[in-house]
């Protein structure tokens, strides 16, 4: 694989689990399945979405290997390889090859705050301890700050780092790194990791979108994507307001890991999964049950 198959709607897969937080493979494979019968482009297998930081390395690693043998080849998986320290994500990493992944994504590490010459040290071990494509990984509010404009430009000299998925939803620091990466290394991919700017994201020419609404909607992500590869920006605007629409149900909630949660909700009233997350988390109640079954309705009438 190179990074010009790295585009597209790379749906941030959801990891179904048991009450004892055990991963529900049965489950896992219906998701999978769904997805890709749903048009979605590729998989990002153990991101923010699939809650890869409340499973051990061994679950990471199984659920990765499960996800690329159920794939089997019919479209790309990028596994998440994201953790504290270049030892922890350097064993991730080698996971992800035993798997059979196409690409990993990591972010800067968390926990423990470091500087831009310790930042650059991360990544170019992290890209020189395998042969796989690396994405970086911008996701602020999870490390504390985003990659910086220059080290993001050190970082284009590495051959196998080949895009940034940017999910710190600041539209000035978006523009930042398309100049940059347009000027720098044409074939450079940036994605768009937060939903609300899918809009601004497509027209401002990026190469994909990283939406976690696509677990329960795949057709209505991958329409929106046909019509930005097709020009049509009305049509464009019509399923991104829809998308804005619909996650307003994810500010009904104080707890930020809602937004999953209650796609997991969705999929169980789809018969597809079940609801069951890690914990802690806030469940879905009864009010928050009525407006995910509207949204399903409607989604269901459009694009089913």
């Amino acid at each position: 694989m190179t990074n010009r198959n790295i585009n597209g709607v790379i749906v941030p897969l959801l990891t179904p689990i048991n009450s004892d937080e055990s991963v529900n493979y049965v489950y896992l494979d219906n998701l999978i399945e769904y997805v890709i019968q749903g048009g979605v482009d590729a998989i990002f297998a153990m991101g923010t979405t699939g809650e890869f930081a409340r499973f051990d390395k061994d679950t990471r690693g199984k659920v990765a290997a499960h996800i690329c043998k159920k794939a089997n080849g019919r479209l790309p998986v990028y596994v998440g390889v994201s953790d504290c320290g270049t030892r922890q994500v350097i064993e991730h990493v080698k996971r992800a090859e035993l798997a059979g992944a196409d690409a990993v994504a990591c972010s800067l590490p968390y926990y423990f705050p470091i500087s831009e010459n310790e930042a650059y040290d991360f990544f170019k071990d992290i890209a020189m301890s395998t042969s796989l494509p690396v994405i970086l990984y911008n996701i602020p509010v999870a490390c504390g700050k985003s990659i910086s404009f220059s080290l993001l430009e050190k970082l284009l000299h590495i051959d196998n780092i080949v895009g940034i998925k940017d999910s710190s939803g600041d539209k000035q620091y978006f523009s930042g790194i398309i100049e940059i990466c347009r000027k720098r290394r044409a074939d450079f991919k940036v994605l768009v990791g937060t939903e609300d700017m899918i809009y601004y994201g497509l027209t401002s020419g990026a190469d994909g979108i990283v939406p976690s609404l696509a677990n329960p909607f795949p057709r209505l992500l991958a329409e929106l994507y046909k019509s930005s590869l097709a020009g049509d920006y009305e049509k464009l605007k019509y399923h991104c307001d829809l998308v804005n629409k619909i996650n307003k149900i994810n500010s009904m909630s104080d707890s930020w890991m809602f937004t999953n949660l209650w796609r997991k909700r969705a999929l169980e009233l789809m018969g597809i999964t079940n609801s069951c997350f890690t914990k802690p988390y806030t469940p879905v109640n009864d009010i928050l049950e009525k407006e995910i079954k509207a949204v399903i309705e409607q989604y269901q009438k459009q694009f089913l």
